[in-house]
């Protein structure tokens, strides 16, 4: 398999503006994400349509394709960026799979990253794979911010939804905002009118199942903290500090 990890980064956002910049213990939240990945051999490139955030990502040497047009979301985002940098030339290599990272997860392994590839191209009956963390918070579960995920046991997601699902569980399952797509699954995606469950949770891989889609998920133990306030930032910087990875 040739995967390609695209992580989308907007400077504008409603609960934190110019969240990608914002320090965690010193580094820059999309700085800690992009290099977490940029360790092995498949490339990584971070989509964004800021010069701000452009400038800063050429301080550390990190890869970026520049996306200005006004897109619904970070998938249709990281689909114009793979179509007009890798997808219409056949002079370019061509790539199996496109994994898209949020830029908002800084404590995301590249091993992970692996799993993921992994199981994908194990499982090729899949048109999507992601990520979920088991979670037994009953606060959490009643929380409309988390989404939960049920599957079965083969890993094939049902639904999403951010009501607690499934009902009066005290083992369910937290979906974590990490994709991987066969590259005709993410252009069918992108292409197709939102659906209505997908406006009713707001949740865009609704839009998948809708379409017939069928998605995978694999289960992590891994400790994610998703940015998405400012007190997510001070959150990650005392998970850093215990594990003394400052």
């Amino acid at each position: 398999m040739n995967p390609l990890i695209l992580i989308p980064a907007r400077y504008e956002s409603s609960r934190l503006p110019g969240k990608p910049l914002k320090l965690i213990s010193g580094k820059s939240l999309i700085q800690r994400v992009y290099e977490n990945l940029a360790q092995s051999d498949i490339d990584v490139f971070i989509v964004t349509d800021s010069q701000k955030i452009e400038d800063h990502l050429k301080e550390f040497a990190a890869k970026v394709l520049r996306v200005d047009d006004e897109t619904k979301n970070g998938t249709e985002r990281i689909y114009l960026a793979y179509k007009r940098y890798f997808g219409l030339n056949d002079e370019n290599e061509k790539h199996d799979l496109i994994i898209n990272v949020q830029g908002d997860e800084p404590l995301l392994s590249l091993s992970l990253i692996d799993k993921l590839i992994a199981y994908h191209s194990e499982h090729s009956e899949f048109d999507i794979t992601t990520v979920y963390r088991k979670n037994s918070d009953p606060e959490c579960f009643r929380d409309s911010n988390i989404v939960k995920v049920v599957t079965n046991p083969e890993g094939n997601c049902h639904y999403f939804s951010r009501s607690p699902i499934p009902f009066n569980s005290k083992d369910w399952k937290q979906h974590i905002g990490i994709y991987s797509y066969k590259v005709e699954a993410l252009e069918k995606y992108c292409n197709a009118p939102l659906s209505d469950l997908s406006n009713q949770e707001n949740l865009e891989q609704l839009k998948a199942l809708d379409l017939g889609m069928k998605i995978g998920a694999i289960e992590t133990k891994e400790e994610l903290i998703g940015v998405d306030v400012q007190e997510d930032i001070f959150r990650v910087e005392s998970y850093l500090k215990s594990k003394g990875l400052e």
